[in-house]
């Protein structure tokens, strides 16, 4: 059935490209009244589906609407606006004059996107608009003026591509960064993650872990097409425990250590000293081998002394996530 949306923006294609009005060179007087009838209502059926007088029917999620417009057909610049039964929970199609549904778009945060849940409120009213290119040229209609949503990712499409965040994620409700998204991608700094539902599945590449305690070391290679890091190598952090500094040489790696000093010891007596107990020969020499030695002590004010594979501040675990898109 013919609408407004088949007129013409061509007067001379006009003549008769709506089957109920005749405007043909040469057409009888008495088509003229009826004519004229029929794009009257032509032009009220769309002000009453533009003046979102048209109630939607169906679920929350899978509007149905009909259009004071008869069309029988979808067409890109087809525009409708309907007023709200419910409040969508996430994504939504729109079956419009029983032609068949069609998922609803919005542009925001990124163009040609699902809904989410929210966009659509009850007692709303809100204007549609169809685009055969859209959900991947599978056709959509456009909601142009869904309700405001904070994005639940907006966190972390803020963060800035190479960043590197912390999450102590062994805290029942800590959030971390997003495995699945593509519009803001993560990796886990860990390893043994790529493969089939890793964090780092089609992500990482090339993963590498040698070592052991206090020097693990651990790499992989980005890749992820979409990055501008593809290709880069990455240090997995948690693999390694190791922290970041700021340096005027990024990426140059430093084991721990601790400061280079010399410790001497003199007259067979016991000299303590912070926690390193010595015992020495006759006179003063340089601490080495032999009969010196030194062991820890309990001083006497810091309790017993903490001894393992590194030199390490006090802390607690936490995991690191790096955005590469």
């Amino acid at each position: 059935m013919s609408s407004i949306f088949d007129w013409s923006l061509t007067a001379a294609n006009n003549a008769n490209s709506d089957s109920a009005i005749n405007w043909q060179e040469g057409q009888l007087p008495s088509s003229v009244n009826n004519s004229a009838r029929q794009m009257m209502t032509r032009v009220a059926e769309f002000l009453k589906d533009f003046g979102g007088t048209v109630t939607a029917g169906g679920s929350a999620n899978a509007i149905t609407i009909t259009a004071n417009s008869p069309f029988s057909a979808y067409a890109t610049g087809q525009v409708i606006a309907f007023k709200a039964s419910a409040t969508n929970t996430g994504a939504v199609t729109a079956n419009v004059n029983s032609i068949g549904s069609k998922a609803i778009r919005k542009s925001s945060p990124v163009f040609d996107t699902a809904l989410a849940g929210g966009e659509i409120t009850d007692d709303g009213v809100y204007i549609l608009i169809y685009d055969a290119a859209l959900n991947g040229a599978a056709g959509g209609w456009l909601l142009l003026n869904p309700n405001y949503v904070v994005d639940p990712l907006i966190k972390w499409r803020s963060r800035f591509v190479g960043e590197v965040v912390y999450a102590n994620t062994a805290v029942t409700g800590t959030e971390a960064p997003p495995s699945t998204t593509t519009d803001t991608v993560w990796i886990e700094l860990s390893s043994g993650l790529t493969g089939s539902g890793g964090f780092n599945e089609n992500k990482l590449t090339s993963e590498s872990v040698s070592g052991s305690g206090a020097l693990v070391l651990a790499s992989a290679v980005i890749s992820y097409s979409a990055s501008p890091m593809n290709g880069q190598t990455v240090r997995l952090l948690n693999a390694e425990q190791r922290i970041l500094r700021p340096s005027a040489s990024p990426g140059t790696l430093q084991t721990d250590q601790f400061q280079g000093f010399r410790l001497g010891a003199s007259g067979g007596t016991k000299l303590t000293l912070g926690l390193l107990q010595i015992t020495g020969g006759s006179t003063p020499t340089p601490f080495t081998t032999g009969s010196d030695y030194f062991v820890p002590v309990d001083d006497g004010t810091n309790g017993t002394p903490r001894t393992g594979t590194e030199t390490r501040m006090k802390n607690i675990g936490v995991k690191a996530y790096m955005r590469i898109a």
